[in-house]
């Protein structure tokens, strides 16, 4: 008789024994340590080794930890945790116990589907190098993009079992609960920013990453879909209870932050969510309803800002994009191939037109015009497959509920994405590739879940 090969992932792991040992064995060393140490530095030690034996005990945990840091900011909240490099050292961890699972268990890595296009805009990252206008720079921005794409891949590979892909699910949907209360927490903190003369007052993060308000709602956008998805799929009534009430507090955020391009995205999500109702007269009536809230409760000068999209070519922050778009295009001339290399191209932006030395202000012509058109055809490409598959899952005859959920959350997400996605530099953020992380993580399972179930079926009629 024949046994069942190994498809990509092992189903189960048995976990090495020694471990545990070890474990026990550091634990003593720390009581002895106390004696002779000051107790932050056993405390620090001994939460260090706790997470390395629940790391190397579920990979999972891991990339769990990693999407809650991401999402949670809290390396912004408490900046002297950034000396440490702590997503760094979480993405080695990882890397280190997903080598030692696979060696014990047979298990191989897997980087087809999604991966691959992520894989494909790595290539596209390194390849803007060798011409780059400035090399050590460009060297600078791709080192910090690689470890980005690495760590995602790590994570993307982290998931054992279903259980497992329903938490990460369930985390980026709670990552977009907290992403909208942030914005509301910080308005009401005075942690904001002042336009039009004082009369805007738009809530700003609490550190570089996602500290501009267009930034945050963006992925507040992205993550929506998911999040009332989860409303339906959700099985725990509680938590179902919490994404819903998380609507509210996105709403609000929307007004807190003052986007516009979140404006037009929450216009695409509404017209979106429009097209795909089967009671679109019901939808209608809703939809209207949300949305003449959100107006009516905002104050004037918020509408007379969302307004002012329509008169854009008066509009100071309008014009100054379309000059970095327009420097984009020149260059694109420059080197239609590969751009003028990764990180350049606030550098540069002058040198082509721009009035400022700013970054694209829009995650499609930044990808042209450092990555050229190499960048911008494996973006798409990555965000193709994302679709095809996020889609295909929704549809799919098969009954699992975190597929459905992952996988119609996804694709509509990165749909309502592009809008918002325009208007801002977004092309090497953490956040634009978690999800789809997450849903590589699915793949990856569910592939080697049908051809488990397939080699076993072979045995059988063998």
């Amino acid at each position: 008789m024949q046994t069942p090969s190994h498809s990509g992932v092992a189903i189960r792991i048995s976990q090495p024994t020694g471990l545990w040992g070890v474990v026990l064995l550091a634990s003593i060393t720390l009581g002895i340590a106390a004696l002779f140490m000051p107790l932050i530095y056993v405390v620090a030690l001994l939460v260090g080794l706790l997470l390395i034996a629940l790391v190397f005990w579920q990979p999972a945990i891991g990339g769990g930890i990693y999407i809650f840091l991401v999402y949670s900011r809290l390396l912004e909240y408490l900046p002297q945790l950034q000396d440490y490099r702590i997503l760094m050292l979480l993405s080695g961890l990882l890397g280190a116990s997903l080598f030692v699972h696979n060696l014990l268990s047979g298990d191989r890595w897997w980087f087809g589907g999604v991966q691959l296009k992520i894989l494909l805009i790595a290539l596209a990252v390194i390849a803007s190098i060798p011409l780059s206008i400035w090399k050590s720079n460009s060297v600078n921005a791709a080192v910090d993009v690689l470890k980005v794409i690495i760590a995602v891949l790590l994570i993307a590979n982290s998931v054992r079992s279903e259980r497992q892909l329903l938490w990460f699910t369930r985390l980026l949907v709670l990552g977009f609960t907290w992403l909208s209360c942030t914005v509301v927490w910080n308005y009401f903190a005075g942690n904001v920013g002042y336009e039009w003369g004082g009369e805007v007052i738009r809530a700003h993060g609490a550190g570089s990453t996602l500290g501009d308000s267009n930034e945050v709602m963006s992925y507040v956008l992205m993550l929506a879909p998911l999040a009332l998805m989860g409303v339906r799929y959700e099985p725990v009534t509680l938590l179902k209870v919490v994404y819903g009430l998380s609507i509210p507090a996105s709403l609000a955020a929307l007004v807190f932050s003052g986007s516009r391009g979140g404006f037009l995205g929450f216009l695409w999500l509404l017209f979106i969510f429009f097209i795909r109702s089967k009671h679109k007269v019901v939808y209608v009536i809703v939809g209207c309803l949300v949305f003449v809230t959100v107006w009516f409760s905002a104050p004037s000068s918020w509408r007379d800002r969302m307004l002012s999209i329509k008169d854009y070519k008066q509009d100071e922050s309008a014009v100054i994009r379309t000059q970095l778009w327009e420097a984009a295009r020149g260059m694109v001339k420059h080197n239609p191939v590969t751009g003028i290399g990764v990180g350049n191209f606030s550098e540069f932006a002058q040198n082509y037109g721009a009035g400022v030395g700013m970054v694209a202000h829009n995650t499609y012509y930044l990808f042209a015009g450092e990555l050229g058109l190499l960048g911008l055809t494996a973006y798409v490409l990555y965000l193709l497959h994302i679709w095809r598959t996020g889609r295909r899952w929704a549809v799919s005859a098969e009954q699992s509920i975190v597929r459905q959920w992952l996988g119609e959350g996804l694709w509509l997400g990165y749909l309502v994405f592009l809008v918002p996605s325009y208007f801002v530099a977004l092309s090497y953020y953490t956040h634009t590739y978690v999800p789809a992380a997450v849903l590589a993580a699915g793949e990856r399972f569910y592939r080697a879940k049908r051809d488990f179930t397939g080699d076993i079926h072979r045995v059988r009629t063998y």
